[in-house]
């Protein structure tokens, strides 16, 4: 997804909060025909939300239907991308969904709403 490998790379570890409880989605953008999941319950660096992510290429398909599993999605952590890949979102499977070919708003960041 371009729009994520175009953010600024988070390079030194006081760029952005290594924990933020209060983090949700921040920013969306509009896409089409990319595969996402939607999951309800989901923990990042002790913040808990839900959300729309596109699927980074490095998850093993097909993804678990039940607890709490590792995914990696393209999405930023306060404006800030990691440098080879998207973030590993701990996930709810029983309550997530992956969608193929999705088209709509994803969730782009991550930070105080």
């Amino acid at each position: 997804m371009n729009k994520y490998w175009a953010a600024q790379v988070w390079e030194n570890q006081y760029d952005a909060p290594n924990t933020a409880s209060k983090a949700g989605p921040s920013r969306f953008h509009q896409v089409s025909n990319l595969r996402v999941i939607d999951a309800k319950e989901i923990r990042f660096r002790q913040a808990h939300f839900g959300g729309v992510f596109v699927l980074g290429d490095k998850n093993m398909l097909p993804l678990p239907k039940n607890g709490w599993h590792i995914v990696e999605a393209y999405c930023c952590w306060f404006d800030l991308r990691l440098k080879t890949r998207g973030l590993h979102l701990t996930v709810n499977m029983s309550s997530a969904k992956v969608i193929e070919k999705y088209s709509g708003a994803v969730v782009v960041n991550i930070s105080h709403a």
